[in-house]
């Protein structure tokens, strides 16, 4: 029996944030952001989404201040990508 093939492009992120304030990420590619999910202030979430590109950038923005951009990463199907949001 075959898998969705749409399966073998997905990627998992978690995310750990040590910030006070409640997170909201996005996966940011150009102009464009495309919502993950929210991440409670002191809390842990884990989103899996699709992603066919090889690399990957995200957007975190706070509900109480500024928000901020990670650096470009390389990304490949399957992979687990872990973000730490440090306090502030």
């Amino acid at each position: 029996m075959e898998g969705d093939p749409r399966d073998s492009e997905e990627i998992e992120i978690q995310v750990q944030n040590n910030h006070f304030s409640q997170a909201t990420v996005y996966t940011a590619r150009g102009g464009a952001s495309i919502r993950l999910g929210i991440v409670p202030g002191k809390g842990k979430a884990t989103f899996r989404t699709r992603w066919p590109l090889p690399d990957i950038q995200l957007r975190v923005k706070f509900l109480a201040g500024s928000d901020f951009l990670t650096e470009t990463m390389p990304v490949g199907p399957g992979e687990i990508l872990e973000l730490i949001i440090m306090a502030r």
